[in-house]
């Protein structure tokens, strides 16, 4: 089949080679780990029992709950909003590139400084210190992976690519980044002593997590070569843009069929966090 033929077959036509399909499914990595992380480990991270018999809270439960789901409330009204600006975004690496390449570094950051509560009893420092990582986590979480995901259907036109590359993309996200994720203990313990800098196993392990982090989204850019079509200039709307981020939002419920998926995934995942958050209390003190 020529290079011609291959262009215009929308199902059976190849576009990446293995290396770029490699390359650009490492960055589903760190989709996975960063939640795995947070469902199995932050909430027993904040209030623990060590294996002394020593009592550890940073934030009571009360207040994690609270900050837990004013960070995820507000991350949904941030969502469309970067995924309309991502959509109507434009330079010469594209638009979906610029916005993994610069918010990659400020979700390790805020990745790493959900692990270090600057008191060791829980103080009004702490809550502040969790609110604003795991805001500004979610936030440029939603602000690397989606634009990362949506650049899927414009490196590759044909199906089967597609549906190749997802396959390579779930081993790196939902396997290994999970399965990293929910290890962790098993890799505090190992540096319980502190790497370098850092002291206590906790802060090591997300110091190497954000250093993973960094790499894999950049890594997964680099090499891919987006389709990149300007969108059309709007003219004749007096709307703002997040009055238009929020219509659009809006519009996906006229889609009959998302409505019963929704209520599958929101106890999908309603079920992961409540089995991630109770896991850690079933096992040895960490």
């Amino acid at each position: 089949m020529t290079e011609d033929s291959q262009a215009q077959n929308p199902i059976s036509g190849k576009n990446l080679n293995l290396f770029q399909k490699l390359t650009y499914s490492l960055g589903n990595f760190g989709v996975g780990y960063g939640p795995a992380t947070f469902a199995f480990l932050a909430y027993f991270f904040y209030g623990r029992e060590t294996e002394s018999g020593e009592k550890i809270v940073y934030v009571s439960i009360a207040t994690f709950s609270i900050i837990w789901f004013l960070c995820n409330a507000l991350n949904g009204i941030t969502d469309p909003i970067v995924g309309y600006l991502s959509d109507r975004s434009r330079s010469r690496w594209g638009r979906r590139k610029p916005w993994v390449i610069i918010g990659a570094p400020f979700l390790a950051i805020s990745f790493f400084f959900i692990w270090c509560p600057p008191t060791e009893t829980p103080s009004l420092a702490n809550n502040v210190v969790l609110f604003t990582s795991l805001f500004f986590f979610w936030f440029f979480f939603t602000v690397v992976v989606a634009p990362y995901l949506s650049l899927l259907p414009e490196i590759t036109p044909h199906d089967k690519e597609r549906v190749q590359l997802s396959a390579i993309m779930s081993v790196f996200g939902d396997v290994l980044g999970s399965l990293t994720g929910n290890l962790l203990p098993v890799f505090v313990v190992l540096t319980a002593s502190g790497i370098w800098f850092l002291e206590g196993g906790y802060q090591s392990v997300a110091f190497i997590g954000a250093i993973a982090i960094v790499f894999f989204s950049i890594f997964s850019v680099l090499f891919v070569k987006e389709t990149y079509v300007p969108p059309p200039v709007e003219t004749g709307t007096n709307k703002g843009v997040i009055k238009k981020a929020l219509s659009e939002f809006g519009s996906t419920f006229k889609n009959k069929a998302f409505l019963p998926y929704l209520v599958g995934v929101f106890f999908y995942r309603m079920a992961i966090t409540l089995r991630g958050h109770q896991d850690p209390r079933l096992v040895s003190c960490i």
